[in-house]
Parts: C-alpha cells; sequence; structure tokens
C-alpha cells in the first residue's frame, strides 16, 4: 500500500493535533479558557483558546507529519477530518463553553453529547 504524502489543509491541520506540543498546547488552552468562562471573562477565555490552539499550530507547523498520520492517533485524527463532524463537533464544544458560561448543568451534558456523536460522523477510511 501506497502512502499518501498530500494532505488537505484541514487534514494536515488534524493530523497535528497527534503531535504532543499541539495537542498539549490546545489541552491547556481549552482548560484555561474554561476557567475564564467561568469567572466571565470572555476576552481572555477566547484569547486563551484560539491563541494556544494557533500557537500549538505554530509549534509543529513545519514537522514531518507522515510519522504522525501513520500513528493511531494520526489515523483517528484524520478520520475527523470529515466537514460534517468539524462543524457538528464545533457546536457541542459551542454548548459545552455555554455550560461554563452560564454554569448550567444541562449544557455541560449537552455539549458532551453532541461532541460524541459527531465522532461517529467522521470515520472516513483512508
Amino acid at each position: 500500500m501506497e502512502k499518501e504524502t498530500h494532505f488537505s489543509f484541514v487534514e494536515t491541520i488534524m493530523i497535528q493535533h497527534a503531535h504532543p506540543a499541539k495537542l498539549t498546547s490546545d489541552i491547556l488552552g481549552i482548560l484555561i479558557g474554561w476557567y475564564f468562562l467561568w469567572t466571565h471573562h470572555l476576552v481572555l477565555a477566547l484569547i486563551a483558546l484560539f491563541g494556544a490552539s494557533v500557537l500549538g499550530t505554530l509549534l509543529v507547523w513545519n514537522k514531518d507529519i507522515i510519522q504522525l498520520y501513520e500513528s493511531p492517533l494520526g489515523q483517528w485524527m484524520i478520520g475527523q477530518a470529515n466537514p460534517v463532524n468539524l462543524i457538528v463537533r464545533s457546536i457541542g464544544f459551542f454548548w459545552l463553553c455555554c455550560g461554563f458560561w452560564y454554569h448550567s448543568a444541562i449544557y455541560f451534558p449537552l455539549g458532551v453529547v453532541i461532541i460524541v456523536l459527531a465522532r461517529f460522523l467522521g470515520n472516513k477510511k483512508k
């Protein structure tokens, strides 16, 4: 089987999520962003959420992603690069963030359920 060496922009970004630096940056940004949402500091939350994601992408931008693509996490991430999956998962993340902002016991599980359901939409095979 021939290795695929050309990826779309979205596929490249998704595969980069398998890199430890990108994964760590995203997780820290989400945790810090959720804290700021909980304390109603929207601007700081957006800076943490998006800033950490951009920083993580920049840290791994010129890295060879073939090795990441061949890893189990890379394969799983490329399966999540489906546009429908990304949209549904983003909607779920929005509701989860609303749960932090409103301190809502309803929005938290709603967001989690939507995110989990989105995982099943994007299992395309390469």
